[in-house]
């Protein structure tokens, strides 16, 4: 945890008495780590942060670890009345006697809670970031109830985020929020992409394919992410099974966990090619498949922009994706890969087949896909956003 300041000098204090009190509010650590780490280790350096979560200390990032201080939550992920009004309870003991000035929550149960109680508590400053919606993908009444509670998190809050245009314009559309209310940082993502460690990398693609017994000059297809059906794992699954007769040196490797039992779904599909695909699990290094690879694939349903889409961007690869808001943001089609319809097994077989024919095309895309997350979607620049964007927020209220 981070050690308390006990200089008393005139510019010590002046600079205690500019930093400012921010919660950040999330459901699990993982989220904490993955989007925001690089945003919160910068942010503490000018405010003191403490983070809000259901987990533990240690599963918090180290850099985080040392400059925030931490809290445990009971907030659940999933809905659970019970549960949620305990942790409405747990919010706002914390935020009254935390005497925030400004609150932050990512994702939607974390945002619901958090905004609610920070308007309730009265903290002035109050920011949600919108990180994707799980009723774009939902029909009837879930749909709609979950939409409402959406809303009911912006109208709470005093600021809000979006990772990427196109899902500032869904929102708009779907009556959500006005898209005037939502701020986009940069050119979208929420963290960007740590080019020092996401880039082309002959080594590791030489180690990743001898781990998995893949030849070097095999063209391999590569998922990062849960295997769930909202990913778009089946038309992948289906897709992989319509061109492989035909591709004999292709691979498929699918990195990441199985949610929904997609790979018992899909063994069938995929029994005849059983030495091609490579099932991994979670990964720690993606960075390393992704440069093993010779395209990405992400035919997700929904997504809020597709971070994975411009890690493997930075590795040197293109990619396919749907043609749904959060994608067209992170693929340029014909530039850096190429979107096809939700849910169309045979446009994306045709697209990968289109890869695997033309080594070409598979550079060409892949250099313009490096080149642009290196201009537009570097850590760093998003990182500064996120900072001014904070700032900006904190001092809107105090101004008032």
């Amino acid at each position: 945890m981070k050690s308390a300041r006990t200089s008393t000098s005139p510019a010590a204090n002046a600079e205690r008495n500019e930093r400012r009190r921010i919660a950040v509010v999330a459901t699990v650590p993982y989220t904490v780590n993955m989007f925001l780490a690089p945003h919160l280790a910068a942010l503490a350096r000018r405010h003191d942060v403490t983070i809000l979560a259901n987990g533990r200390v240690d599963e918090i990032a180290p850099v985080l670890r040392e400059r925030c201080d931490f809290i445990q939550i009971g907030i659940a992920r999933e809905i659970a009345p019970l549960t949620d009004l305990r942790t409405l309870a747990e919010l706002r003991q914390h935020f009254q006697t935390g005497s925030f000035d400004l609150v932050l929550s990512m994702t939607p149960k974390a945002g619901l809670l958090a905004m609610v109680t920070a308007r309730i508590v009265g903290v002035p400053t109050r920011v949600h970031w919108f990180t994707g919606q799980v009723w774009a993908t939902r029909r009837g009444l879930a749909r709609r109830a979950l939409k409402l509670l959406d809303g009911v998190t912006a109208n709470c809050a005093t600021h809000l985020l979006s990772d990427s245009p196109s899902q500032r314009i869904f929102l708009d559309e779907e009556g959500v929020i006005p898209a005037a209310r939502v701020e986009v940082l940069a050119d979208g993502s929420a963290c960007g992409v740590d080019a020092r460690r996401f880039k082309p990398d002959r080594a590791a693609r030489n180690a990743i394919r001898r781990q998995l017994r893949i030849p070097d000059d095999a063209f391999v297809a590569l998922f990062v992410g849960r295997l769930n059906r909202d990913k778009g794992i089946p038309e992948l699954a289906e897709a992989f099974a319509q061109i492989a007769p035909a591709h004999p040196s292709m691979h498929l490797i699918l990195a990441g966990p199985d949610e929904g039992e997609m790979i018992s779904r899909t063994a069938s599909t995929l029994a005849l090619f059983e030495g091609r695909v490579h099932r991994t699990g979670f990964v720690s290094n993606p960075e390393a498949f992704m440069a093993a690879a010779d395209l990405f694939v992400l035919p997700s349903h929904r997504e809020s922009f597709g971070l994975s889409v411009i890690e493997a961007a930075a590795c040197g690869i293109p990619a396919i994706g749907c043609a749904i808001y959060g994608l067209c943001d992170a693929i340029v089609d014909g530039e850096t890969g190429l979107l096809v319809p939700k849910g169309d097994a045979g446009a994306l077989a045709s697209a990968i087949a289109k890869f695997a024919e033309d080594s070409t095309l598979r550079t060409r895309l892949g250099t313009n896909a490096r080149a642009r997350v290196l201009a537009k979607f570097s850590q760093d620049r998003l990182v500064d956003a996120f900072l001014s964007s904070i700032e900006r927020s904190l001092h809107s209220q105090t101004s008032c």
